[in-house]
């Protein structure tokens, strides 16, 4: 994971895995992206956040 943070917003990137449990195969994978903001009280609130899959689209 990645995080920076530059005047009133953090940006925080990664990536994520999904799995029914910890000895299960890997059921999904992917990227994250979430941008917090500063409040005027001095915390922190997400503003914004966005994931998507790794893996390929699968047909039905």
């Amino acid at each position: 994971m990645h995080y920076e943070q530059h005047d009133g917003l953090a940006v925080e990137e990664g990536r994520w895995e999904l799995r029914a449990s910890a000895d299960a195969p890997l059921a999904d994978a992917g990227k994250f992206l979430i941008v917090h903001k500063r409040q005027t009280d001095g915390s922190w609130k997400y503003a914004f956040d966005m994931f998507n899959s790794s893996l390929a689209a699968t047909k039905e």
